[in-house]
């Protein structure tokens, strides 16, 4: 008899749990439906208020980096070895002595076309607060900074911090694009 009682409190708490489980699936569905509207619709206007504005603003401005290389003398090479020989670096010391050349750090120039629009960049993040994330707010004021601590900069060079600026809105107008139009990609 213990068997059959069992058998049976299983036999009807089974649909007990799976409908009780199910509406806590649907809660949960229907929750994250409406939250993901709602960030749907915040991306949007994101999207439609600032960072396609912003990407329009760079659509003028063809943004390259470049590396200057300057031959290296044999006492330089030696001087490098010995000094990656000193901190244990076999493999690394060996490929000095026969590096060539040594490259500078990537430096961001303007290749063609209008220089970049600082102002206007800082005049519409400024207008949709709200739509900019602190990331976006951080990169402006570096921007704004390095242009303030090197003013004797050609309209045709980049400091890295508007590089940075710049990149950061190309990436981020594609991946929401992306998001928004999949079918354009």
């Amino acid at each position: 008899m213990p068997n059959s009682t069992v058998s049976g409190l299983l036999y009807v708490g089974i649909p007990v749990v799976s409908s009780a489980t199910a509406a806590v699936i649907a809660h949960k569905l229907g929750r994250r439906a409406a939250l993901s509207d709602i960030q749907n619709e915040a991306l949007v206007t994101r999207y439609e208020s600032l960072v396609a504005p912003l990407r329009a603003l760079l659509i003028d401005t063809q943004v390259a980096t470049y590396c200057m290389g300057l031959p290296l003398t044999g006492r330089q090479r030696r001087k490098e070895a010995w000094k990656r020989l000193r901190e244990r670096r076999v493999w690394s010391a060996i490929r000095a002595l026969f590096q060539e050349v040594q490259y500078d750090r990537p430096r961001p120039g303007i290749e063609y076309g209008a220089p970049f629009p600082l102002g206007q960049v800082g005049a519409l993040i400024r207008a949709h607060p709200s739509s900019a994330g602190p990331k976006l707010f951080s990169l402006l004021a570096d921007a704004e900074r390095s242009r303030g601590e090197y003013p004797q900069a050609d309209e045709e060079e980049l400091t890295r911090e508007e590089f940075a600026l710049h990149v950061h809105i190309c990436r981020l107008h594609d991946k929401l694009h992306r998001l928004l139009f999949p079918s354009d990609t």
